[in-house]
């Protein structure tokens, strides 16, 4: 939002995820923390919507997700995308297709 985002789609290829945001779940649950801020989010007068895709359709949040895995830092927000990350967002941008494995 303090960037003027105002219209944000956010994609997982967890469905687990995803059900997580969407479903109620028990406050006890491990991450129900870090689920009420999501829920949180939601609240704001702006637009955010959560879709499933397949990691193939998203290379993007499929390279975050690994990055995440093998990070010691449990949250890193970033302001702009990783040099790392470029080409794979052109890619994604642009529509290119890629196998699955």
């Amino acid at each position: 939002m303090d960037r003027g985002f105002n219209n944000v789609i956010i994609e997982s290829d967890s469905t687990i995820a995803i059900g997580l945001v969407e479903h109620d779940i028990s406050p006890l649950h491990p991450y129900a923390p870090l689920i009420k801020k999501i829920r949180q989010f939601q609240n704001i007068d702006w637009t955010i919507a959560f879709h499933h895709t397949l990691r193939e359709g998203n290379e993007c949040a499929d390279w975050l997700a690994k990055k995440g895995a093998t990070s010691d830092v449990s949250l890193k927000i970033w302001h702009s995308c990783p040099p790392q990350l470029s080409n794979v967002l052109i890619a994604d941008a642009s529509g290119v297709a890629r196998l699955r494995a």
